[in-house]
């Protein structure tokens, strides 16, 4: 899932010519992708989503995942991401990392978390704080 506009359609273009279908959203609690996204997964196609948004602020877990994966009944399963060469966008709140040529990437695993049983908010606390174990 990514936002229409040009950052979000580089991402896009680039997801889709790795074998993946993009969702794009007209604004960030576009009701319409969310409805595609929940068709999609249950059509068997898995999830994949930046928990702090679109929009930031940056590290801070939003509920919108957590709300589909409880709908769904899906695990979350946290998901960091780290690189030796890289250039970061100072002036973008997410600070954009684009890896360099020749890079070596690290992508860490988290605990996934069950949403079963848990609400909304206590499935976003529990998300927080294993990407920030991650992180760290």
């Amino acid at each position: 899932m990514t936002m229409a506009h040009l950052k979000g359609e580089i991402l896009a273009r680039a997801a889709e010519r790795l074998g993946y279908l993009v969702v794009r959203l007209a604004r960030e609690d576009d009701p319409a992708g969310v409805l595609q996204l929940l068709r999609l997964a249950r059509q068997g196609r898995d999830i994949n989503l930046a928990v702090d948004g679109p929009l930031g602020p940056i590290y801070q877990v939003k509920p919108g995942a957590m709300f589909l994966a409880k709908k769904l009944g899906y695990p979350i399963l946290p998901v960091g991401v780290s690189c030796n060469f890289k250039v970061e966008l100072p002036w973008r709140w997410d600070k954009y990392l684009l890896p360099l040529p020749f890079a070596k990437m690290k992508i860490i695993f988290g605990q996934p978390i069950d949403p079963k049983d848990k609400k909304v908010d206590e499935l976003r606390q529990l998300c927080q704080a294993e990407l920030d174990r991650l992180t760290i």
